[in-house]
């Protein structure tokens, strides 16, 4: 996914903001969210904005709230 950003970006000390639109996304949410932080080279703010889903996205959310604040 980050193999196409420039290699100058990658080395400078830079956050990065993900900003996540979801809606019942229970079912790919947490693969989302996994690959995200198994960035290692890179300095993240992610953002999670849910519209009110009525699946498990809200469990989701919360059991990854710690990791991404």
């Amino acid at each position: 996914m980050w193999a196409f950003l420039p290699k100058k970006l990658k080395m400078q000390n830079k956050t990065i903001s993900i900003i996540i639109a979801t809606y019942n996304s229970g079912l790919t949410l947490k693969e989302c969210l996994d690959g995200l932080l198994a960035q290692t080279n890179l300095s993240l703010n992610i953002i999670i904005i849910d519209g009110n889903s009525t699946d498990n996205t809200k469990d989701i959310i919360h059991r990854y709230e710690a990791k991404i604040k």
